[in-house]
C-alpha cells in the first residue's frame, strides 16, 4: 500500500468515524443513549449528513475538478489551497437554505459528489496501474528490438569484413597517429559520420573503459569530414588521459542510424554487445521522446535491405583506389562497378526525396517551417524552438551572396548533431553558432534556411532556395557519375 493510499484511509476514518461514533452513542453513557428523543436523533442524522458532506463533498469536488488537468501537482496544490476556500462557501450556502429539509438535501447531494470522487479515484488508480502494464510490456518490446537491431549490426559488419583489430586503419581514411593525438583525412568519396578512441590500460571485458579524441572544434557525439578532408584529433584532458596515450586507436565510422559508409574497430563492437546487457528499464520514455517515438527509432535501426554487400563494396573501392599497385590481382576488380551501382543508388533516391519534397511543398514557403521558430538570433548565436509535437533534426544555414551575387549557405553548428541534423525535441529548443571558419561574416542577421529529417531520417522539410540548389547538385552529381560508369 503507497503513501497516498494510506492518507486516503485516514482522511476516510477521519471524516466518517468521528460523526459515526457521535451517532452511535459510543462517547456517551447508556443512561444518557436512553433518554435520547427521536428528535435528536434526527438532529444528529442531520449533523452527521452535514458533516460528511461539506468534510468528503468538497475533496470530492476539488478530485473531480482537479483532475481534468492530469497533473498531480496541481491537484495537490487545488486541494491544500482550494479545500479551506470551499468549504467555508458550501457552508455559507446551507446556512443560508430555508429549511432544514433542504440542507439535508444539500448535503446528500455533497455526499454523492464525494461519492463520485472516490469512484472517480479508483478508476485513475486502476488506470495508471494498466499504464505502468503497458509501458513495462513497450519497454520490454523496445529492449527487444534494439537487442535484435544490435545482433544484425554485428552479423552485417563481419558479413561486409568491415571491421578490425585495435591499431588496424580504415581504408577509407589515412591516419598519422603521434601517440596522443592523430591526423585524419577522410579517402572517401562522401562525407563521413567519425569517432576516434583510445583503449585504456585498465581496460575489462566486464567493464571496458576507453578515452575519446576530439577535433578542436568539439563537434560533439560525431566529427563529420567530408570527402579529402582533415582533422587534428586529440584526447580530451581528463584526470585518466595518462591511462590511454600511445594506445592503439579504434575507430567508430558510420553509426546505427547513418549507415552508408561503415568501419568499426573489434573493441566498439564489444562495447556495442555491452549495450545486450540493458535492462527493459533502460529505454523509458525521456523529456526527448515518447515512448511510440523510441520505439519507432529502434525499428528504423533494424536491418533494411543488404547493406553488408554496400559497407563492402565501399571497403573494396577504397582498397582499389589507395592500393599502391594499380595492377595488384588481389583486390577484387569488379568492386569498384559495385560501389559505382551503390553510388548510383544512393544518388537516385536522394533525387527522388528532393522531387517528391518539391512536388508537397506550399507555395511561398519562408526559409523554416512554422513548427520551427526562432527564440533569439544574436547574429552568431541563435536559439531556434520546435514549437511541434515531435522531435526534428535540423540542418540550420544562413544565406549569404558572393561579390557576383551568387547565393551560398553557410552552416550554423548545433549540439546533439548527427548527419540528419541537430536533435531539438518536441517544445523544447536548440542552440547554433556560426562556426569559426564559417564562409559567411560575423555579426551579420543574413536570412535563415532549415533542412529538417524526423528522428528516423526522412527528409521532412527543405527551404525552397535550399531545394533548388541541392536538387541542381544531385542531377549534376548523377551525370557525372553516369559518364565516369560509361
Amino acid at each position: 500500500m503507497g503513501i497516498g493510499m494510506l492518507v486516503l484511509v485516514w482522511v476516510l476514518c477521519a471524516v466518517f468515524l468521528g460523526p459515526l461514533i457521535g451517532l452511535l452513542g459510543l462517547n456517551r453513557s447508556h443512561e444518557e443513549e436512553s433518554q435520547v428523543t427521536p428528535e435528536q436523533w434526527r438532529l444528529r442524522i442531520h449533523h452527521l449528513l452535514g458533516y460528511v458532506g461539506l468534510l468528503g463533498g468538497t475533496a470530492g469536488i476539488l478530485y473531480l475538478v482537479g483532475r481534468r488537468s492530469g497533473e498531480a501537482e496541481a491537484l495537490l496544490i487545488l486541494l491544500i489551497f482550494g479545500y479551506p476556500i470551499l468549504i467555508a462557501v458550501l457552508a455559507l450556502v446551507a446556512k443560508l437554505l430555508p429549511s432544514l429539509k433542504a440542507r439535508n438535501g444539500f448535503y446528500l447531494v455533497l455526499c454523492t459528489t464525494l461519492a463520485a470522487g472516490l469512484l472517480s479515484f479508483r478508476a485513475d488508480r486502476q488506470a495508471a496501474a494498466e499504464e505502468v502494464a503497458k509501458t513495462y510490456a513497450t519497454m520490454v518490446e523496445i529492449a527487444a528490438i534494439d537487442r535484435l537491431a544490435i545482433r544484425e549490426w554485428i552479423e552485417d559488419l563481419h558479413a561486409a569484413g568491415a571491421h578490425g583489430a585495435p591499431g588496424v586503419i580504415p581504408p577509407m581514411l589515412q591516419v598519422d597517429d603521434i601517440g596522443d593525438g592523430a591526423q585524419v583525412k577522410n579517402l572517401a568519396s562522401r562525407t563521413v559520420c567519425l569517432r576516434i578512441f583510445r583503449q585504456s590500460e585498465q581496460r575489462n571485458t566486464d567493464d571496458p573503459t576507453r578515452c575519446t579524441l576530439l577535433t578542436r572544434k568539439r563537434e560533439g557525439d560525431c566529427t563529420r569530414l567530408g570527402p579529402g578532408d582533415s582533422e587534428w584529433f586529440e584526447l580530451l584532458d581528463l584526470p585518466d588521459r595518462q591511462a590511454c596515450v600511445g594506445n592503439p586507436l579504434s575507430f567508430k565510422l558510420g553509426d546505427r542510424s547513418d549507415a552508408e559508409i561503415v568501419w568499426w574497430s573489434d573493441p566498439e563492437i564489444e562495447f556495442l554487445k555491452a549495450e545486450l546487457r540493458h535492462p527493459p528499464g533502460h529505454y523509458g520514455a525521456t523529456g526527448r521522446f515518447t515512448l511510440e517515438e523510441t520505439r519507432a527509432g529502434y525499428r528504423a535501426l533494424l536491418r533494411q535491405g543488404d547493406r553488408a554487400s554496400l559497407w563492402r563494396a565501399h571497403i573494396e573501392a577504397a582498397e582499389l583506389v589507395n592500393s599502391p599497385d594499380p595492377a595488384d590481382d588481389t583486390v577484387d576488380a569488379p568492386a569498384i562497378s559495385v560501389a559505382m551501382s551503390a553510388e548510383l543508388s544512393a544518388v537516385h533516391k536522394r533525387i527522388a526525396d528532393l522531387e517528391r519534397l518539391a512536388k508537397t511543398s506550399k507555395p511561398g514557403e519562408r526559409g523554416l517551417p512554422d513548427y520551427l521558430k526562432v527564440s533569439s538570433d544574436w547574429k552568431d548565436e541563435i536559439v531556434l524552438a520546435n514549437s511541434g509535437y515531435a522531435p526534428k533534426r535540423v540542418h540550420l544555414l544562413r544565406a549569404g551572396r558572393d561579390a557576383e551575387g551568387a547565393t551560398f549557405f553557410c552552416a550554423m553548428r548545433g549540439g546533439d548533431q548527427d548527419t540528419h541534423g541537430t536533435l531539438i525535441p518536441a517544445r523544447e529548443s536548440a542552440t547554433f553558432h556560426r562556426p569559426s571558419d564559417s564562409a559567411c561574416p560575423p555579426n551579420k542577421r543574413l536570412p535563415l534556411h532549415a533542412e529538417v529529417h524526423d528522428p528516423s531520417g526522412v527528409l521532412a522539410y527543405m527551404s525552397p532556395e535550399l531545394l533548388d540548389l541541392r536538387l541542381g547538385q544531385a542531377k549534376q552529381e548523377l551525370r557525372a557519375l553516369e559518364r565516369a560508369a560509361d
